[in-house]
């Protein structure tokens, strides 16, 4: 009598037990209310967001508005060699404890480099848990160059 092969009983171990995690992992997806979709749709719109409870969202033409008729401080929010690369004029590169602690409080309008950017939003976030009122332009430095923006490189 022949003797059966241990690696076919590995092989249909391994397969039986990677479809149950594959079928607990659905199940434990479908019933979370944050579970991710899996039909291809995004659940992020692409759209323009209006205002936030606690952010508001500016386009480029009204940041250029708000930078002419008030004091505004335009915080870039990229790393730094993006920064070196061109930046709003007039714009900082600072890092969060240093605007958190600014004495002074302005108009913060931040950008990051453009729509799909979601680094001005978070930095807002983090902001607002100390109280700053924050103003976020998601468009960022490639909506205000596209709006006639000036722009300026270097440190």
């Amino acid at each position: 009598m022949r003797k059966p092969k241990v690696w076919r009983y590995f092989i249909l171990e391994a397969v039986a037990l990677l479809l149950l995690s594959a079928l607990l992992g659905l199940g434990v997806n479908h019933f979370r209310a944050d579970g991710l979709r899996l039909d291809g749709k995004s659940t992020q719109q692409k759209s323009e967001p209006a205002t936030s409870p606690q952010i508001t969202f500016v386009t480029p033409a009204e940041a250029m508005q708000l930078a002419s008729d008030t004091e505004a401080l335009f915080v870039d929010v990229r790393d730094s060699l993006e920064y070196a690369d061109g930046h709003i004029s007039g714009a900082v590169h600072l890092p969060y404890s240093a605007v958190r602690d600014n004495p002074d409080p302005l108009r913060i309008i931040l950008y990051c480099s453009g729509p799909e950017c979601t680094m001005a939003e978070n930095y807002a976030h983090h902001l607002l848990d100390d109280g700053i009122q924050i103003l976020v332009m998601p468009q960022g430095i490639s909506g205000w160059f596209a709006a006639g923006g000036l722009v300026e490189a270097g440190k």
